[in-house]
């Protein structure tokens, strides 16, 4: 039994680990519990630095938490949800984000499971040429 869910931990966390997509486990205060390697690569922290982070502090417009973090409450997750974040240094990123909730037995949040992808240069990909030189210069 104990080495059935020793392999069954080991599968999920690879599968956490080796997605391409960013994904991070955040607390219902917003403290980051813990996230992967590809979203450290995207939004340019390091683990060290992701301690003293907050979920809010990746959204371009931090008050749009409390927005999303209700519809995920009320329908108990979003998919591809457009939102801008934030980078490190400021630079913001059109994002899909899919997101579940995490409940307590009780049925009180716990906290959040989220997916993001960057889809800013699929989405200059699919401009017309006239609108991606307008989206170049105006940016």
């Amino acid at each position: 039994m104990e080495e059935a869910i020793e392999k069954s931990e080991h599968k999920f966390r690879s599968l956490f680990e080796d997605s391409r997509d960013a994904v991070y486990i955040a607390a219902k205060e917003g403290g980051f519990i813990d996230v992967n390697q590809a979203y450290l690569e995207l939004f340019g922290y390091t683990r060290e630095e992701m301690v003293a982070l907050q979920a809010k502090d990746a959204y371009w417009n931090p008050d749009d938490r409390p927005t999303v973090r209700k519809m995920m409450e009320e329908e108990g997750s979003v998919k591809d949800y457009e939102m801008k974040l934030r980078k490190k240094g400021g630079a913001g990123m059109e994002c899909l984000m899919t997101a579940t909730v995490k409940h307590a037995d009780d049925g009180s949040v716990l906290g959040y499971q989220d997916m993001i992808r960057d889809v800013h240069f699929a989405m200059l990909c699919s401009l017309e040429p006239s609108a991606f030189l307008l989206k170049n210069i105006l940016d």
